[in-house]
């Protein structure tokens, strides 16, 4: 076992060999120093377990030494036992009050100086020791930690049936990534049919066979950079070329070509409808938009275009809910009475109340036009 280092800082050789003769042979190991300053250089060169400091010394005396090595954080915790022949109370307090841990009056009792060096230096090793425990915790946490984050980074970007990346990750890669622009949205048709007539585990296989089978196009594909699942039973694929189209046609080819196998027991056959966007903006919603165009269609594919039924519907409801916003924000829904007359006899019988929507270049537009974009939107 390693021996507790004692640095004793005295300018005089014969006190310094007195203290060193005060102990029994290889119970400690000793290093000297003949000044504060040469005390406090050494002190941060060997880590002694225990500084044996005097008071009044040439050059740089006791005290200014304590204050250098309680500033300097590496050995701020180093006990320092002050032995001089000072027995000033003002000097002892001074001395405390510095960073001194304890200290002993010359001519100092043998008995008590050993107890003394003892504890402390004993005491330094126990800190030093959960010290070292302390860090290896914190290490190991710190790797724990770390392990954590990671696995919860990917559970957040990582779908858990496919594993293939979801959506979070899909839309990271179209924020972060330049060479994205173009997206592909893959909508299995009937899914749902499939999901009720089929047991669970068996529709999960089929979603996970259809995204190793879209990623397999993908990896053949130097158009295509990768594969998501986004929810249910959507997929999506980036791409950094604009060959939507051609990709389209390989995935439904290869997903419509052969059925799929599971379980040995099940063989299915799936058909995919596709939407896709092509650009730098809202790649997603665009996408999205082409899929449900070609849902309504009833056809295989579809890539967004402003000019598209869908795409001028989304144009034109956000422009009416601008509009609504804007008449509600500036007291333009107007209400308009008028009577209800009896033919019979002439007489107004009753009124009616009717709405009217009044825009910022003073058309009024009746119900027909925003009602029920008014009961669809926030």
């Amino acid at each position: 076992m390693k021996r507790p280092i004692i640095l004793i800082v005295d300018d005089v050789e014969d006190n310094r060999l007195v203290l060193k003769k005060s102990f029994p042979k290889g119970e400690y190991d000793f290093i000297e120093a003949i000044d504060g300053m040469d005390g406090y250089k050494k002190a941060l060169m060997y880590s002694p377990s225990l500084v044996i400091m005097d008071l009044m010394m040439p050059v740089t005396d006791g005290f200014e030494a304590i204050n250098l090595i309680r500033s300097n954080t590496g050995i701020t915790q180093m006990p320092i036992l002050v032995l001089t022949a000072l027995d000033n109370t003002e000097d002892k307090i001074r001395a405390l009050s510095s960073g001194a841990t304890d200290f002993i009056t010359k001519p100092f009792n043998l008995t008590d100086l050993r107890a003394r060096v003892h504890s402390l230096t004993h005491y330094h090793l126990s800190l030093i020791q959960k010290e070292g425990e302390l860090r290896e915790i914190n290490t190991h946490l710190e790797h724990k930690i770390q392990e954590k984050t990671a696995e919860l980074k990917r559970q957040y970007l990582t779908d858990s049936l496919t594993l293939l990346p979801n959506r979070n990750k899909l839309m990271q890669d179209i924020e972060t990534d330049d060479s994205i622009n173009g997206v592909l949205l893959v909508d299995i048709d009937a899914f749902s049919d499939i999901a009720n007539f089929y047991p669970r585990e068996v529709s999960d296989e089929l979603l996970i066979q259809v995204g190793h089978r879209i990623a397999t196009v993908c990896r053949q594909n130097r158009s295509c950079l990768d594969v998501y699942r986004l929810s249910g039973d959507i997929f999506a694929v980036t791409l950094h070329h604009d060959h939507a189209l051609s990709l389209a046609e390989v995935v439904i080819s290869n997903i419509h070509s052969a059925p799929f196998q599971l379980f040995d027991d099940y063989e299915i056959n799936v058909f995919v409808t596709i939407g896709a966007a092509t650009g730098t903006e809202n790649l997603p919603s665009k996408a999205e938009l082409a899929l449900r165009e070609a849902k309504n269609r009833k056809i295989d594919f579809q890539i967004y275009s402003a000019n598209n039924l869908i795409g001028k519907q989304n144009h034109e409801n956000i422009r009416w809910i601008k509009k609504i916003l804007d008449a509600i924000e500036n007291d333009r829904i107007v209400a308009y009475f008028q009577p209800i007359v009896n033919i019979a006899t002439g007489k107004k019988e009753k009124y009616e109340c009717l709405i009217r929507l009044i825009d910022s270049e003073g058309t009024v537009h009746s119900p027909y036009y925003f009602m029920d974009i008014a009961k669809k939107s926030k």
